[in-house]
């Protein structure tokens, strides 16, 4: 009896902590599906975004074969059952991005039930996985495939891992760069073990006999052609297996433009909780880490050296550096705030934190406005005087804590510095991730090289309203190119029919440059923009990271019309202001 009762009163105690767990776990997933969810159709889709759609549709001819043969099949179902819009070209890439938050819990036993909880919630606000789930493309279907392969392979579930791997190998040339990241990483892995004097233990995993080896190939194998095909019903979408193996061997050769120096800028401004923390991680757990642990820091620098070297880098490849980053950064935040959060110094820890947050936000208010705002120029003894408050406010954050390390302790200090800044840069995180996300489309994203504006979305509009007022119908009038489109605009006028007649056609787009024809009415318009500098980074850094400030050119077309169609003197307005 005693025993009994005793087991059952562990097992009660136990419940209520399971039950809270649960429960964050479960808020955490909701907040992942709203943010990567909720207004899907806000921006109108890229070139690459375009590509990859047009490849999906029915109502016109791909202007290529997808490079992902997941996402083809995947966009051809949800064309299928709920039309072609925006938001069903992203509907596969947002719903992998919730099921890829969730991958640090498969790792729950392995690296504890705070720092996988923790990376969890940092995955869930990434900046970076966060656009990349709301990008129509394989991105985040290959990022969800490899990674929770790997980490069902550490927690011993092979079958799992080989049906994850075989999502992977079809979702495009993403997946290779990650696996080539990964084998990157064991090779530092490796190298740096030799020279460690602890080891921290053997990185351990189940290996498979050969009847399980034939049991997982089986299983690569059956779900990437169900995967590939949709089942069956879109046998078409094969070929983007080829597509993408072809373009990621191309991209070892044929540059993309992008530079390394940019990726890694752009992973510390958009990801810089990731990045400090993370760091951080990376040197703490390749010292004295256990294997796990070290092997995720290697991971990490495998990914920073695929970067380097391969020569077709995208903005979408840092996920790759940023989940390890992730986790080990979850790894060095569990342990400080089991520092702060010491029942005897609690309060005074939440007030100096407090205090801290306030002076440093005071600060980067200061420096925003200094950079923008009309008095930047003002100056204070002898500097502007923007920049003369932020330094006081900082210094003032140093004073403070110089005279808690002083005066109480500097094991106190240090603890609250550091939540302090972690705080800071969890603001600043996702302040990034809702400007990509919910602020204007525009190129002046690092993230963006292209970026298609809501002009376009004017445009289409312009068109229906003149091809109801004409047929009746939404999109039965007739419509010419003037210039060969780009992937956006043919994405969005793709419902149109193409003049095929002789005479003048009712309505023209063409590049902004031509000249007008006397029978038509002109409106130009902006539909896109790309980067406006050259070199690794915008002209004027600091502006950039401040507020985004940087030099862009307009993509502009124009809308022509005959003068017997539009029946007035102007046109419906299409451009929209900056």
């Amino acid at each position: 009896m005693t025993v009994a009762a005793s087991k059952h009163k562990s097992s009660s105690e136990g419940q209520p902590s399971l039950s809270l767990e649960v429960l964050l776990y479960t808020l955490v997933v909701l907040l992942a599906m709203w943010l990567r969810l909720t207004r899907l159709d806000l921006y109108p889709l890229t070139d690459r975004e375009a590509e990859h759609a047009l490849a999906a549709s029915t109502s016109s001819v791909p202007l290529s074969g997808s490079e992902s043969a997941a996402h083809q099949a995947f966009t051809s179902l949800a064309f299928t059952f709920s039309g072609e819009s925006e938001a069903a070209a992203r509907w596969a890439p947002a719903l992998a991005g919730v099921g890829l938050v969730l991958t640090p819990a498969l790792l729950r036993r392995q690296i504890g039930r705070s720092p996988a909880f923790l990376s969890v919630l940092l995955l869930a606000i990434s900046p970076i996985l966060w656009t990349a789930s709301r990008t129509a493309d394989g991105t985040t279907l290959a990022t969800l495939g490899i990674t929770a392969a790997a980490f069902l392979l550490v927690s011993g579930r092979i079958e799992w891992s080989a049906a994850f791997l075989g999502l992977a190998l079809v979702s495009g040339p993403a997946a290779l760069t990650g696996l080539t990241s990964i084998g990157a990483g064991a090779g530092v892995f490796a190298i740096l073990r030799r020279r460690r004097t602890n080891p921290g233990g053997t990185l351990t995993y189940p290996i498979p006999n050969s009847q399980a080896w034939l049991r997982g190939l089986a299983i690569v194998g059956l779900i990437a052609v169900l995967v590939a095909t949709g089942a069956g019903f879109f046998p078409d979408s094969l070929q983007g297996i080829f597509e993408g193996l072809g373009s990621w061997v191309s991209g070892w050769f044929q540059s993309s433009g992008i530079a390394v120096a940019t990726l890694l800028v752009m992973l510390i401004a958009y990801e810089p909780l990731v990045s400090v923390a993370g760091g951080i991680g990376v040197i703490g757990r390749l010292r004295k880490g256990n294997a796990l642990e070290a092997f995720l820091a290697s991971w990490a620098m495998g990914a920073v050296l695929v970067l380097i070297f391969y020569r077709g880098r995208q903005p979408a490849d840092i996920v790759w550096t940023a989940i390890p980053l992730t986790l080990l950064a979850a790894l060095v935040i569990s342990a400080l705030l089991d520092r702060v959060f010491q029942p005897e110094n609690v309060w005074l820890a939440l007030g100096f934190t407090g205090a801290l947050v306030a002076l440093m936000a005071f600060a980067y208010l200061q420096i925003r406005a200094g950079v923008s705002g009309p008095g930047s120029f003002q100056s204070f003894l002898g500097f502007p005087s923007h920049f003369a408050a932020a330094a006081m406010g900082i210094g003032l954050a140093a004073l403070a804590m110089i005279l808690l390390a002083i005066g109480w302790s500097r094991e106190i200090a240090q603890p609250i510095v550091g939540a302090a800044v972690i705080l800071v840069l969890l603001g600043a995180s996702i302040s990034a991730g809702a400007a990509l996300n919910f602020g204007e489309p525009t190129a002046r994203e690092l993230y963006r090289p292209q970026a298609s504006t809501l002009g376009l979305n004017a445009l289409r509009e312009s068109l229906r309203t003149l091809s109801r007022a004409e047929t009746g119908q939404p999109d039965a009038l007739p419509i010419e190119m003037g210039d060969r489109p780009s992937s956006a605009l043919t994405w969005a006028t793709r419902d149109f029919p193409v003049f095929e007649g002789s005479g003048s056609p009712a309505i023209v787009i063409t590049r902004e440059g031509a000249p007008l024809p006397g029978e038509y009415l002109g409106q130009s318009v902006t539909i896109g923009e790309s980067w406006g500098w050259t070199g690794w980074l915008p002209p004027d850094l600091m502006s950039w990271l401040v507020v985004r400030d940087a030099p862009t050119v307009p993509d502009r077309w124009v809308l022509l019309v005959r003068k017997d169609v539009v029946g007035v003197e102007e046109l419906p307005p299409v451009e929209l202001e900056p």
